[in-house]
């Protein structure tokens, strides 16, 4: 542990204690670590992170705590190389980074972790089990289990030491089968999960925080499942489960740690779902308090700022008397300290301005004076995609019929009906207009993520042309900074898969325009990492894999840029029959002759392309 790392923790544990001013030295100590270039040469940097946050977050300085986070992994996309971690470490360091929400990040550090051990073993098993679980979180379903695919057969069956990973393994491949509608092959694997969760409880004890985690996964499993089948009794059971590991966790490791967190948000969904089936509205009535509790201490987790609410988020009360009881001999978890206002997408405008805010790069959210809005299932949520995406344009009700269902319902014009009054009680009459011909939804200038994002791409664009590629990255990394998850992530239906396609099109051009100023730059070494993810995720992008090329070649790897242009050549011709184009085939033509050309920023700033400003 460096002396940086070691004042901060000291300063943090001597606060929690009740330090009188072990509190602002605290704060002192991780702003010099936030602005120390060389953070990621510690190296017990993963487990310094991990303790150091949750310090953090216990004082209740949250937003201390995700500035960190966040330098970390600003450092992390440029010097990737200064990590003096083993594999191990790399993968602890990697799951404190996606329990916050910085998944690219983890992916990076995974990455890297696999360059350790790439021909086999435990070492590798474990990396490419948190790799799947973290496609699974980005909603790649395919490639979480081809990944678990891959970490099971390096796996040795019931070795002690692997029990978290067959554990992890099994989850996701559970969990992706029941994504894809294979309800056959997830209740086959629920009883390799469970078999994995009582091996796990049985060596580290029910009262573990693993095993804790165990339950929570093995209890979202069944019900799952039970909701499959329509088995109401199992999912109650199921509900039960979640809320006494829920209350468990919040006592063992404290309300605000991640993993209460993630317990509480299974619980919030399994509740919302048995509680449509109540009769009456009361259930949900509790079910929406602990959503709206529980929501906000993910945006802490995620954002770094929020109004956390000051006692913890409570489970609902377990419907069978048995679970009521195991939860009532539970300590009650510590309070949560009060916080700031959370971040909502913004354009500079002042924060106390009580106007409407939107996001659709990523879930589809509303703000209104930075507190979030309830807006319901989603078919709300494709509803004001809709809306929000023809930018204050009148639309016919039967054009929004056909922009959110593939089917009509029965009850057709009445079920949108019922959709846009539950839609206008939470945006008020004002925002979401009834027209004459339709409906119409009035949006201040500013107030959509997407129209700033299509503002920075349009100064990056300006810079780019003006020959100012250092400015025109910053718009660009400004843009991107936007998204906080996939397009469109909550909102079902033809015209929000179409837009979500489209939007993430062009959130991949804009990785692509930054990538490509960072080589004009000379920052090839930085951007290797991050390019080898991507072009494994987008194998036929020949623009990545030209980017890729040039960036290996820059940073002395000829060998490595002709073998990545065999590469693309190879998967283009099995895949489509075609060869690479001819852009493509000439970069190769300059690497093969170590063309000169090719070490210049000029040349590289002649070839560069215009940035698109818009989704195209």
């Amino acid at each position: 542990m460096t002396d940086a790392w070691q004042d901060a923790i000291s300063h943090a544990e001597r606060a929690l204690r009740g330090g009188s001013t072990a509190r602002l030295r605290t704060t002192q100590a991780v702003e010099l670590l936030c602005a120390d270039e060389h953070v990621l040469q510690d190296r017990a940097l993963s487990r310094d992170l991990a303790r150091l946050t949750s310090l953090l977050d216990s004082l209740g300085l949250q937003r201390l705590s995700h500035t960190l986070l966040r330098h970390v992994a600003s450092r992390l996309a440029w010097d990737t190389g200064a990590l003096n971690l083993d594999s191990s470490a790399r993968n602890r360091l990697a799951v404190t980074l996606a329990d916050r929400w910085h998944l690219a990040a983890a992916a990076n550090v995974l990455s890297t972790a696999l360059h350790f051990d790439p021909d086999g073993g435990a070492s590798a098993a474990r990396t490419l089990a948190n790799l799947a679980a973290l496609k699974l979180r980005l909603g790649d379903v395919t490639g979480a289990e081809e990944s678990a695919g891959q970490a099971r057969e390096r796996l040795t069956e019931d070795a002690a030491e692997d029990l978290d990973v067959h554990l992890l393994v099994t989850t996701v491949l559970t969990t992706a089968a029941r994504r894809r509608g294979l309800h056959e092959d997830a209740d086959r694997l629920l009883a390799d999960l469970e078999g994995a969760v009582r091996r796990l409880v049985g060596v580290l004890g029910g009262e573990h925080p693993q095993s804790l985690s165990a339950l929570v996964a093995l209890a979202t499993a069944e019900f799952e499942s039970a909701r499959a089948a329509g088995a109401l009794d199992r999912m109650e059971r199921a509900v039960d489960v979640l809320a006494v590991a829920s209350q468990k966790a919040a006592a063992t490791v404290g309300t605000q740690h991640p993993q209460t967190v993630a317990a509480l948000l299974s619980l919030a969904a399994a509740e919302g779902e048995a509680a449509l089936d109540e009769p009456d509205g009361r259930r949900l009535d509790g079910v929406r308090a602990l959503v709206t509790a529980t929501a906000r201490r993910a945006d802490v987790m995620r954002h770094g700022a929020a109004r956390v609410p000051r006692g913890p988020a409570s489970a609902p009360e377990p419907r069978s008397s048995r679970a009521r009881h195991a939860m009532a001999a539970q300590p009650a978890p510590r309070p949560g300290p009060a916080a700031s206002r959370r971040d909502s997408p913004r354009d500079g405008t002042d924060e106390d301005t009580p106007t409407l805010r939107f996001s659709v790069l990523g879930p589809v959210q509303v703000w209104q004076e930075g507190e979030p809005l309830d807006i319901g299932p989603s078919t709300s949520a494709a509803l004001l995609a809709a809306l929000l995406l023809r930018e204050g344009a009148t639309v016919s009700p039967g054009e929004l019929a056909d922009m959110i269902w593939n089917t009509l319902p029965a009850s057709g014009p009445r079920a949108l009906s019922v959709y846009v009054y539950r839609l206008r009680r939470v945006l008020g009459p004002e925002a979401l207009l009834r027209e004459p011909h339709g409906y119409a939804l009035r949006l201040a200038p500013g107030s959509l993520d997407l129209t700033i994002a299509e503002k920075h791409a349009a100064e990056a664009e300006r810079f780019r042309a003006a020959g100012d590629p250092e400015q025109a990255r910053t718009a660009l990394s400004q843009a991107l900074a936007l998204w906080h998850g996939e397009s469109l992530e909550n909102a079902r239906g033809p015209y929000a898969a179409e837009q979500r396609r489209r939007l993430e099109e062009w959130r991949l051009q804009l990785t692509e325009a930054r990538l490509d100023l960072d080589v004009q730059l000379g920052r090839h070494y930085e951007v290797i990492p991050e390019l080898n993810a991507l072009t494994r995720t987008h194998p036929l992008d020949e623009r990545l894999r030209e980017l890729l090329m040039r960036a290996l070649y820059r940073s002395g790897r000829r060998a490595q840029a002709l073998a990545e242009y065999d590469r693309i050549r190879g998967l283009l011709l099995q895949h489509l029959g075609v060869e690479p184009s001819p852009g493509l085939q000439e970069l190769w033509r300059r690497i093969h002759t170590s063309d000169p050309v090719l070490d210049s920023s000029a040349s590289v700033r002649r070839e560069a392309r215009p940035i698109a400003v818009r989704p195209s």
